[in-house]
């Protein structure tokens, strides 16, 4: 079972041991400074970017809009279907062949 005695033991080791190598104790705190750091920007980025709703009213009604081209024409994946693209939606007919399939 966890006692708090062991745990003050441990951290007393731990500490001993840091300060008989400078070095190690060195390269080892820098490294995870560097490592959480990192993690921590890369999360920022991605929050900001990815993670976020767009602040506008509504986004979850948002469509992409997109004409195809003659020589290129991307197949459509089946998630590309919007949640709020029901059959008994109003969709306007220019969005029934890529939003409203039924």
């Amino acid at each position: 079972m966890f006692s708090l005695d062991g745990l003050v033991r441990d951290i007393r080791f731990g500490l001993r041991q840091l300060a008989a190598n400078p070095v190690f104790a060195t390269v080892a705190i820098l490294s995870l400074g560097v490592a959480i750091g990192a993690n921590t920007s890369i999360f920022s980025l991605l929050n900001a970017v990815a993670l976020r709703r767009l602040p506008v009213p509504h986004s979850e009604r948002l469509v992409e809009v997109d004409a195809p081209d003659s020589q290129n024409v991307r197949q459509r994946s089946p998630m590309r279907r919007s949640a709020h693209c029901a059959p008994a939606s109003p969709c306007s007919p220019a969005f029934r062949a890529g939003c409203c399939r039924s």
